[in-house]
């Protein structure tokens, strides 16, 4: 379990049993209050948890910053970044066990590989636009048969993952994204906005030397959701 953890994945297995050790294994019901927002009283645990089995939702009142699902994990922003205060609710949406570690368990471990913070971090900021991004795909879908994104179907733990490995470029419209016969960097994805493909109309002569054989495909930007920064996992 703890290896499909996204900014475990490659942790040496020692490290990671020597966690498990001195974890505890946690049940939470349905509406259960499992951090909740607000300062932490003086001498009060911050333990983080990895989710091993059910879901949870992050809660600013009753607006769903996100949802997490398995192999996800959360509680150690508010020990690394805001150590006494809370940020949001964390709500177990329906019978869910966790893995639970203690704050000094995780000081120890990012102690030994200063990395994972680092990627906590990304996860924080990128997950829940990753998640809009995702829905906004799947209307898509719905809207346009054959339409299809990366992303998709992820689940919140794979979404994790591909936040780790990412990073978000914005595009004016008209700007140029991709350029035929470039080579690519990745893969592209689109957070919201349109993309147009741009194509060489019929009877007009082609591309000269200088210009080179390359099409070139338009960003035609619209407000976004994504555009807002979001508060992140407490």
């Amino acid at each position: 379990m703890m290896r499909a953890v996204a900014y475990l994945y490659d942790i040496p297995s020692d490290t990671l049993e020597t966690l498990l050790h001195g974890a505890e294994i946690v049940t939470h019901f349905p509406d259960e209050v499992i951090i909740r927002k607000g300062p932490v009283a003086p001498g009060e645990p911050m333990p983080f948890q990895i989710i091993a089995d059910g879901r949870v939702s992050v809660r600013d009142g009753r607006r769903v910053i996100t949802t997490l699902g398995k192999a996800d994990t959360f509680g150690e922003w508010g020990i690394s970044h805001q150590r006494g205060f809370r940020a949001a609710d964390v709500v177990a949406d329906r019978p869910t066990q966790t893995i639970r570690l203690s704050e000094e368990q995780y000081h120890w471990l990012v102690g030994k590989h200063p990395v994972i913070q680092e990627r906590v971090s990304k996860i924080r900021s990128l997950l829940p636009r990753l998640q809009l991004a995702q829905e906004h795909a799947r209307l898509k879908a719905t809207r346009e048969p054959g339409a299809r994104s990366l992303i998709e179907h992820m689940t919140s733990s794979q979404l994790s993952g591909f936040a780790i490995f990412s990073r978000i470029k914005e595009f004016k419209q008209g700007q140029h994204i991709l350029v035929e016969g470039d080579e690519a960097e990745g893969v592209v994805d689109e957070m919201g906005g349109e993309v147009g493909e741009e194509h060489q109309p019929r009877g007009e002569p082609e591309p000269s030397d200088d210009e080179g054989p390359h099409r070139r495909l338009p960003y035609h930007c619209s407000p976004s959701p994504i555009d807002r920064p979001l508060p992140g996992v407490g």
